[in-house]
């Protein structure tokens, strides 16, 4: 059997280990959200400076506005991440006889959903039909925006008692 601890609490001695360490992880979050941005703004910079068309247009790839580039993917890697750490949760809610493990694999999946739809774009297919179909200008030019609110709004209701019931600390 394998014991989740947040590096704070003693494990048992006859259970296998997986220590989470949440400075650890902090550190490494860092790290790498920092690289991400300073990428992104010396691409930034460079292409100010020199332009689109020079040897390095690649650069499209480091795009904080783009679609398939490297701040996309961190955000998909970061979606995921959070989706494996509320997994890790809803296995520790069902190993306690917690009574909302649901509403914690629900948010598992949800957050898989949310970077599967980051890596791949699919959000992005419904942004033609829906402008054109309902005319759709300003704010609501993106036309997931419509349905996107709806499902987030129906989320928030299921959640509502799920998130009165956690500890105010």
């Amino acid at each position: 059997m394998v014991e989740l601890t947040t590096g704070r609490a003693l494990p048992s001695p006859e259970k296998e280990v997986f220590c989470l360490d949440p400075w650890r992880i902090s550190a490494w979050l860092w790290v790498a959200s920092l690289s991400v941005v300073f990428l992104g703004l010396f691409r930034e910079w460079y292409v100010t400076a020199f332009g689109f068309e020079t040897v390095a247009k690649d650069l499209r790839h480091l795009a904080f506005n783009a679609e398939y580039c490297l701040p996309a993917w961190y955000s998909s890697l970061m979606l995921f991440f959070s989706a494996a750490l509320l997994t890790l949760t809803a296995l520790s809610a069902e190993r306690h006889g917690e009574r909302h493990l649901l509403h914690w694999a629900l948010l598992a999946a949800i957050f898989v959903g949310l970077s599967v739809d980051e890596a791949t774009g699919v959000h992005e297919v419904l942004i033609e039909p829906l402008r054109s179909g309902l005319a759709l200008d300003g704010f609501l030019h993106f036309g997931w925006v419509i349905p996107g609110a709806i499902v987030v709004a129906l989320i928030g209701l299921f959640y509502l008692p799920f998130l009165l019931a956690l500890p105010s600390r």
